[in-house]
């Protein structure tokens, strides 16, 4: 009985609109927020977790978990009977086409850097003072958090980083953002370009940093521009992955020097040879996916 009560339920809402699909989205968010939330709390009693760093990890694998993967496979299978299908899982990428997005990320990220120290100098007017405090006193306390989380010499912790802040992020996240709600934008609206970036504008919000919001934004829609020209979800899970990994290599290799570090995050920031010759080639890598994928037509 409860198979069939399951399966009748299958693509049920396909014919609704946007706004409730997205409400719906909305909705398992939440709910599985709450309750994965409660798993993590769970687990965290059951097995006797005291040490601060474990638990931090412990809840953000489980909220991620619920909150991106369980809510965009929850959403896909009331919209549609053909999950793989709705969320872009069906068409397997070229190899060439991997390789190209991996030295996209690459390429990226003296420009990324570059105008995330933009981003960071931003200042709102006078009138808005405590607003801005109020935002940088929220970007700190999360930049503390991730830098307790990275910041190790462990193999082990180092390994559950790559699970925890890069895997898991590029797997859910992709899920929830480009897989669910850019193709149930796009399907509704008909204009790729609109679900590109309002998807992308969403993706940086829920992050809750304000001076980190361009090169979130401007990640986000190119993220989005994978999928559509590959119209692949494994190519921007790909992109996810090797760019939150590479920051997780980056504060492994470096944890015990702290100017070394310092020095890799402002690669472009600095130095606008690196910039301009990493971002025309960033550009021609860029162009070159999007022409294989017209090709692939």
């Amino acid at each position: 009985m409860l198979n069939l009560s399951f399966s009748s339920i299958k693509g049920s809402f396909a014919k609704d609109g946007i706004a409730v699909k997205l409400l719906l989205l909305l909705l398992f968010f939440i709910v599985y927020a709450l309750v994965f939330s409660g798993v993590a709390k769970g687990v965290v009693a059951l097995f006797g977790v005291t040490d601060s760093l474990a638990v931090l990890k412990i809840t953000q694998f489980c909220q991620a978990f619920g909150m991106f993967v369980l809510a965009a496979l929850s959403l896909a299978y009331l919209v549609s009977k053909n999950m793989r299908e709705y969320l872009s899982l069906e068409v397997r990428p070229s190899h060439i086409v991997v390789v190209l997005t991996i030295a996209c990320i690459w390429l990226s990220m003296p420009l990324v850097n570059f105008i995330g120290e933009w981003n960071a100098s931003l200042s709102l007017p006078d009138s808005m003072g405590e607003l801005e405090a109020f935002f940088r006193k929220m970007e700190d306390a999360a930049e503390k958090l991730t830098l307790k989380m990275l910041v190790t010499d462990s193999f082990f912790q180092f390994f559950l980083n790559i699970i925890v802040m890069a895997l898991l992020p590029a797997v859910g996240e992709e899920l929830f953002f480009r897989g669910v709600m850019q193709n149930s934008i796009e399907r509704s609206v008909k204009n790729v370009h609109v679900a590109v970036w309002v998807t992308a504008a969403v993706f940086s919000f829920v992050h809750f940093q304000f001076f980190g919001f361009v090169p979130r934004l401007l990640l986000g829609a190119f993220l989005g521009y994978l999928l559509c020209w590959s119209r692949s979800l494994i190519v921007p899970m790909v992109a996810h992955f090797v760019n939150n990994a590479t920051i997780v290599v980056i504060y492994y290799m470096y944890s015990d020097d702290a100017k070394k570090l310092e020095e890799v995050e402002k690669i472009g920031s600095d130095d606008y040879s690196v910039l301009i010759i990493s971002a025309l080639a960033f550009v021609v890598a860029a162009v070159s996916i999007w022409k294989r994928s017209k090709a692939a037509e």
